[in-house]
């Protein structure tokens, strides 16, 4: 297992959940573009003169909830810096955070995507199968 995702993400594929493959992909579809959104206003704000701290720790924890909805342990884990730089409003923690954040989302995006890709192959194959047992 990987340090990118968690249990979370997995049992959203086993089969014993009642999340289908279309539904997890729309869930990660729709994870990366809000998380996306969500570190680029980060990223302004931690570039501001007068950084609102409040409200950079407050789009950190908006991404924190939704990466422990999906199990991305590595970005939940990289917005706990953010977090934390905010609560003692060090600018210059927060620019090296915000950077590991990006940085640890895009991975953690590139594992999503490659699941996803061999999930669909693995459903593709399962299909062709059953219709070949026919």
């Amino acid at each position: 297992m990987c340090s990118d995702v968690d249990d979370v993400f997995y049992g959203y594929h086993s089969p014993r959940s009642k999340c289908s493959a279309v539904q997890l992909a729309e869930m990660i579809k729709s994870f990366c573009v809000e998380v996306e959104r969500e570190i680029s206003e980060l990223e302004g704000y931690s570039k501001l003169p007068n950084i609102d701290f409040a409200m950079t720790s407050k789009l950190a924890r908006s991404i924190k909830a939704r990466s422990i909805l999906i199990g991305a342990k590595n970005v939940r884990g990289s917005c706990v810096y953010v977090i934390e730089a905010c609560l003692v409003s060090d600018e210059e923690t927060l620019s090296y955070a915000v950077l590991g954040l990006r940085n640890g989302f895009k991975r953690t995006k590139m594992r999503f995507e490659t699941y996803l890709e061999l999930w669909n192959r693995i459903a593709e194959k399962e299909k062709q199968l059953g219709e070949a047992k026919k």
